[in-house]
């Protein structure tokens, strides 16, 4: 799990000369994928007010990253701990 960990971090401290290939990913799956698909269950499905809250979170939690100039790793990570939410939201509309 270590050197997992490591290939992470050292394969995104090279990619810090694409930073805005990985934000402009994360925002454009983000903003145009995820949240859109997450509020049209809402929607289909009547979710509930604590599905907004998170989804609205998880947004602003990628955008935030994004505006402050991070390191890619933390955009990226916080990135995909969305896209896991978001997946979450999603299965518990569709099942539920």
């Amino acid at each position: 799990m270590n050197a997992l960990t490591n290939q992470y971090a050292i394969f995104f401290e090279q990619q810090e000369n694409n930073r805005a290939l990985w934000n402009g990913f994360s925002l454009m799956i983000q903003a145009n994928i995820l949240t859109p698909l997450t509020l049209v269950s809402m929607n289909a499905y009547n979710g509930g007010d604590w599905q907004l809250a998170a989804c609205v979170l998880c947004f602003f939690s990628v955008l935030i990253p994004i505006l402050s100039a991070q390191p890619v790793k933390i955009g990226v990570t916080i990135f995909w701990i969305s896209a896991i939410v978001h997946s979450f939201i999603i299965g518990f509309n569709i099942l539920s």
